[in-house]
């Protein structure tokens, strides 16, 4: 904003003329803070708390598919048997040899994503 009225970059104006109908917020001297919205919809301060109360019960769902796409369906979310899983691999992989596995296996993810696509 300059001087109370939208000043955006002509090369954004000729790609969304809709910029230049869009009015002036009329903005306050308040502080800013960070809000958090909980799952009913309520907004309070920020916290990491909240944050990881909020997000924590999508863990599961996050380490289903984590699970399954690594190979790793034995292995329970606790985590010494996810460290006790990879400890061989480590003793048998250099850099190398895991990024070039990683490389062959998201060509197959591509291969299997376009064969489902047809």
């Amino acid at each position: 904003m300059l001087n109370g009225v939208w000043n955006w970059p002509n090369a954004w104006l000729s790609k969304a003329p809709e910029l230049g109908s869009i009015n002036p917020l009329a903005l306050n001297n308040c502080q800013d803070s960070i809000r958090w919205y909980n799952s009913d919809g309520n907004i309070g301060e920020f916290s990491v708390k909240l944050a990881w109360e909020a997000l924590r019960p999508c863990g599961k769902e996050v380490w289903i598919l984590v699970r399954s796409y690594a190979g790793m369906s034995s292995v329970r979310p606790v985590l010494t048997e996810i460290m006790s899983w990879f400890q061989p691999l480590d003793n048998k992989r250099t850099f190398a040899a895991v990024i070039q596995e990683y490389n062959y296996s998201s060509k197959n993810n591509f291969a299997v994503e376009d064969a489902i696509k047809i």
